[in-house]
């Protein structure tokens, strides 16, 4: 919050009149006294309470009330003043204690409840310790002011402890008292006041100062007013209140380092220096007696100190430690790479995750996955060295730190240590540990053998960094993990791999979003006319940069980030509102979509797919759903139900790569199934009496369920003619037509409107071959 101008002027105005009575002060006799002390000290007196009030007023949150004591103790001070100050001007100068006294007294009060509210707020990590410090600080102070205030004090013990003496003798008391409250906040903040405490340690100081000095003059019956002390005062007031305008920069305590020993080492220092000069010195009783308090006190601090040292250090050795299996954690894992990295220091990291810990989990339970955990640990151990580390970073996961030189190694012909010798094999150490856990464990009455994959990347060859380190680590791991297991390093290629694929993920978020994705579309004829009687919908991906892209590129990406029932949604709406504008141009023909087993399951397709054929105005017949034979393997009775619902649309039900999937062939007998698409394998040197032999099989069966059989892949003319005779029913492939573009296939389809006899050279116009294209 901005202060606002006004207030601005009357803190300049403020300090403006301190700087003009400190100078009257000084010039003495020669400005007039009672414009100096009369009307420039009250009226200093009065601005302050002005600034303190702006203070307050802009002040919000917790901090607002410990403002208004603040100012409320400057107020009670500043009506006592000039009450002195009345009082002295009508010729009768009030003596100790007089009804002055009662407002400077009650600054005390307020403005160490002020502080102390504040030092709770800004110090509440610190605990009982700013407590504790403020205690020994004063009675360090205390008996440092004992010994100073000598005269005072013995001038108590002559007058047998008078009131005015007392007085005296409080006053720069208490504001020691509260200067040691700020000195322990400051140590419990870990730096020197730098904020609002720097104004409001300082204006005490000097507040005490003048309180000190008057004790001091008072004892020696030579003070009087208009000496220069009357200036400081209200100048410590001034700063006080000014420490309310500065902003509040919070709690600090976390920065507490060595310069929290201030508070005990200076306390300390006080006390002993007191006691050692009371040996040749005879110093006041009380400053004895306070001196031993704060050794005693001391003492207490130090021990306190010693159990928050052991504790933090208890709390920091948990932090590192995996609670499970005893072995060190992430964060001891990074600490220990980071000294490492600083001292370059050759290490390896091996990063290990146990294969089919989940089963374990699942079969045994919880708690034999815990003891399997703790005995993988122990049994890894013994295979490193002291000075590697070993680490449990979370699930079934490990990492170690392994140093590369200083291994034993072979001598050369010149008798010196070949430097591939010198160097640990890493490799061959994560292999020895892969060994080790493919040796049986027992388990909770059970004996069972596991393995593991291991990743290894090595500082500084592969990172110089510790977190790319570990990364390429992991890389390296779960390379190992995909090809079934073993010890993997880490290698570039790999990693280039990975960072081209996370950027092809999200290029093809974008394509699924725009225009990007597109449909190819290829003929089905029948084998013994040549007639057109559909196409197959392929898609196809027009990247910005790579040019159109065949499935093989991105599908395995689309099928593992979940993509697929997006892809497959705007593939079937592209198929079906492209069928429907062919039928409108007089073009009859039917379109074939493929679906993958993750649509197949999404009990919304069937609908799905019906509004689409309403939406374009298409027969459910024009449409064929592809799908594989291992798709029904996924989750039948899902599948069964939804495959049942498409067929009473009327929509006719093919199984794609027929005779490369596992399936048994009672799914023909059971589902809705009108036709078979004979995997293009099969059709592969059609001269091999076996190739023949399989095909003309898979027709007979085709024909006696009542099902069409459609041959995928037809490169050449003997082949069509081969399942002319074999009596397949469809053909579809490269000898007939080649993917196109709707636009480019529509051409192509009108050219054989004019005629259907079978005409090989002419389905194959334009269409020279040049091996097959893979598609989906």
């Amino acid at each position: 919050m901005r202060t606002p101008r006004g207030w601005v002027l009357t803190w300049g105005l403020a300090w403006a009149t301190a700087f003009a009575y400190a100078g009257a002060l000084l010039a003495g006799e020669r400005v007039d006294a009672s414009l100096r002390d009369y009307v420039l000290g009250p009226t200093l007196a009065l601005l302050t309470v002005a600034v303190g009030l702006a203070a307050a007023l802009r002040t919000t949150g917790a901090a607002r009330s410990e403002s208004w004591l603040v100012v409320a103790g400057v107020a009670c001070w500043t009506a006592g003043n000039l009450y002195y100050l009345t009082s002295d001007a009508l010729g009768h100068q009030p003596e100790l204690p007089s009804p002055a006294d009662l407002g400077f007294l009650a600054m005390v009060p307020l403005v160490a409840a002020a502080f102390w509210l504040r030092a709770r707020r800004q110090t509440r990590s610190a605990g009982g310790r700013v407590a504790l410090d403020a205690v020994l600080a004063a009675l360090g102070i205390t008996a440092g002011l004992a010994s100073g205030l000598g005269p005072v004090l013995r001038r108590a013990e002559g007058a047998g402890l008078d009131a005015a003496v007392l007085l005296t003798f409080a006053y720069p008391l208490s504001d020691l008292l509260l200067v040691a409250l700020v000195v322990a906040v400051a140590a419990a903040r870990g730096s020197w006041p730098r904020d609002a405490w720097a104004w409001l340690g300082g204006g005490l100081l000097v507040f005490a100062a003048a309180d000190i000095t008057f004790a001091l003059r008072t004892a020696a019956d030579t003070y009087a007013v208009g000496s220069l002390v009357d200036a400081l005062w209200p100048i410590g007031l001034l700063m006080l209140v000014t420490g309310l305008l500065v902003p509040d920069r919070g709690d600090q305590s976390q920065r507490s380092g060595t310069f929290a020993l201030l508070v005990p080492a200076g306390a300390t220092g006080v006390a002993v220096t007191v006691l050692v000069v009371d040996r040749w010195t005879a110093l006041p009783v009380l400053a004895t007696v306070l001196a031993a308090c704060a050794l005693v006190v001391a003492a207490v601090r130090t021990q306190l100190a010693f159990r928050q040292v052991v504790a933090l250090h208890g709390a920091g050795r948990q932090a590192r430690t995996d609670s499970l299996t005893g072995l060190g954690n992430r964060r001891a894992l990074y600490e220990d790479l980071h000294a490492r990295q600083a001292a370059a220091q050759q290490v390896a990291v091996l990063l290990l995750d146990l294969d089919r810990f989940k089963e374990v989990n699942d079969t045994l339970g919880h708690h034999v996955g815990d003891l399997l955990l703790r005995q993988v640990g122990a049994r890894l151990g013994p295979l490193l060295r002291e000075q590697d580390l070993l680490t449990r970073i979370g699930g079934d996961e490990f990492a170690m730190v392994l140093v590369r030189t200083g291994a034993p190694g072979r001598t050369g012909h010149d008798g010196q240590m070949s430097g591939t010798a010198r160097e640990r094999d890493v490799e061959q150490v994560a292999e020895r540990l892969v060994a080790r856990l493919h040796e049986p464990f027992e388990l909770d009455g059970v004996r069972l053998r596991i393995g593991a994959s291991i990743g290894v990347a090595c500082f500084p060859e592969d990172s110089d960094e510790v977190n790319g380190l570990v990364q390429r680590a992991d890389i390296a791991m779960y390379a190992a993990k995909a090809g079934g297991g073993g010890v993997r390093r880490y290698d570039a290629a790999t990693d280039l791999h990975s960072r081209q694929r996370l950027a092809t993920l999200e290029q093809l978020r974008t394509a699924l979003r725009t225009e990007e994705i597109v449909a190819y579309y290829q003929p089905q004829c029948d084998v013994a006319t040549g007639h057109v009687t559909g196409v197959e919908a392929l898609v196809r991906w027009q990247h910005p940069t790579r040019g159109l892209l065949a499935p093989d590129a991105f599908l395995d990406l689309v099928e593992q980030s979940g993509l697929m029932p997006e892809l497959t949604g705007r593939m079937l709406g592209l198929a079906v509102r492209q069928c429907a504008q062919w039928r409108l141009d007089g073009l009859e023909v039917g379109v074939s979509v493929n679906l993958s087993a993750s649509c197949l399951l999404q009990e919304a397709l069937p609908d799905h797919v019906a509004r689409l054929l309403v939406t374009h105005g298409l027969p459910a017949g024009a449409l064929t759903l592809e799908l594989t034979e291992n798709s029904l393997l996924e989750d039948p009775e899902r599948c069964g139900a939804n495959l049942l619902r498409l067929a009473q649309l009327g929509i006719a039900l093919s199984v794609d790569d027929y005779g490369t999937g596992y399936c048994s062939l009672s799914y023909l007998r059971d589902l809705p199934v009108h036709e078979l698409k004979l995997d293009r394998v099969f059709l592969t040197d059609l001269d091999v009496v076996r190739n023949q032999a399989i095909v003309r099989s898979t027709v007979d069966l085709a024909h006696a369920l009542g099902l069409r059989l459609v041959a995928e892949g037809v490169e050449d003319e003997a082949s069509l003619e081969l399942l002319r005779d074999l009596g397949c029913d469809l053909a579809q492939g490269y000898h007939l037509c080649r993917p196109r573009a709707a636009n480019q296939l529509t051409g192509w389809l009108r050219g054989r409107v004019a005629g259907t006899s079978y005409d090989c050279a002419r389905l194959s116009e334009t269409s020279s071959h040049h091996g097959p294209v893979p598609r989906t």
